[in-house]
């Protein structure tokens, strides 16, 4: 195989990108401080080049396809003795992610795809993903170190969705919108600027994490809120932490992450009947911090929780030092004034 051209490295703030074919491109962006690599067909619309289908990969999905990189050109250099009919799988990016080759109209493409379960449980490929030819997976593999060395260097900063002045992310409308619907804002929205340093800490529109003092004990509050006569109220949907718990969510923050961007579903005890799990729901993953009960000798999980996408763990993330100061703070003083009353 040719090797690359060498390639410009990348000024923080410079956009990235690494073209396919003459509508297709690699390019990575940002969604909320989550870098993601979008592999993606572009079409043009009122003069703009707007992204239409495809796939975009978190690093970790886009580490695992590198590492697939050697078994996907070996069968394409063996392609004329695989059989047309079977689809040859390579491996999976994530839980519901996968790489094959198939052959379609004559032609072996490289399909990097989202699946999804039938009702009899079959999986089959969904719309999410996208296929290459020969020539457009070489000019991707030739660029693969070339991208790692901009996701490393982190120099690209473009945000999701599309700005009024016409700029635009290389993440499709439909993925935007996605995103929206479950909370998140382009970073910069107001609701990452924290008024008050002692909270609250804002997850999405509705949601949103405090430090309180209930019945003499303080607790850290993850709650969804609603509006009632122009007031806002904590709603039932949420799980108020002791001390403790909060103190295990913070300690396994980093490796929850971790497992976040691998799409690897997992789970870190915080009480006997409290957990922080990673799960799948709707082909999404997602942080369930939640109450369990048993039920017929079997866990069951509880009305008390919160389930959070990635775009609001992003946003926990971000404010979890600040939270954590802020509860070491309460902790202490709650300490020296149980201290004077003994006295």
């Amino acid at each position: 195989m040719a090797a690359a051209p060498p390639t410009k490295k990348a000024r923080v703030g410079e956009k990235r990108e690494w073209p396919l074919s003459a509508r297709r491109k690699v390019t990575v962006d940002e969604w909320n401080g989550k870098t993601l690599v979008s592999i993606r067909e572009f079409y043009t619309k009122d003069g703009k080049s707007l992204p239409g289908k495809g796939i975009s990969l978190t690093t970790g999905q886009f580490e695992k396809l590198r590492a697939l990189k050697a078994d996907v050109e070996k069968a394409l250099e063996m392609k004329d003795e695989l059989d047309a009919d079977e689809r040859k799988e390579f491996g999976r990016l994530s839980m519901v992610r996968k790489v094959s080759l198939k052959h379609y109209s004559g032609v072996w493409l490289v399909d990097i795809r989202e699946m999804y379960k039938k009702k009899d449980g079959m999986e089959v490929p969904g719309r999410k993903g996208i296929s290459l030819n020969e020539e457009q997976w070489n000019k991707l593999s030739e660029n693969m170190e070339v991208i790692q060395e901009a996701i490393l260097e982190g120099g690209v900063k473009s945000v999701v969705p599309s700005s009024s002045n016409g700029s635009s992310s290389s993440i499709s409308k439909k993925e935007a919108e996605s995103i929206a619907s479950a909370g998140g804002k382009a970073e910069g929205d107001s609701a990452l600027k924290d008024e008050n340093k002692d909270g609250p800490w804002s997850l999405s529109s509705k949601r949103k994490v405090s430090v309180n003092e209930y019945r003499g004990t303080l607790i850290i509050n993850f709650r969804e809120y609603y509006l009632k006569d122009g007031k806002e109220l904590p709603g039932r949907k949420g799980i108020a932490l002791n001390v403790d718990q909060w103190k295990k969510v913070f300690k396994n923050m980093e490796e929850i992450n971790r497992k976040l961007e691998s799409e690897e579903e997992g789970q870190w005890p915080i009480s006997h009947n409290r957990k922080a799990c990673i799960r799948e729901f709707n082909s999404k993953y997602m942080v369930d911090v939640r109450e369990f009960y048993t039920k017929d000798g079997k866990e069951c999980p509880g009305k008390k929780g919160i389930m959070m996408p990635q775009c609001q763990w992003a946003k926990f993330i971000q404010s979890a030092n600040a939270i954590n100061a802020v509860v070491l703070k309460r902790s202490q003083s709650k300490e020296v004034d149980n201290g004077k009353g003994d006295s």
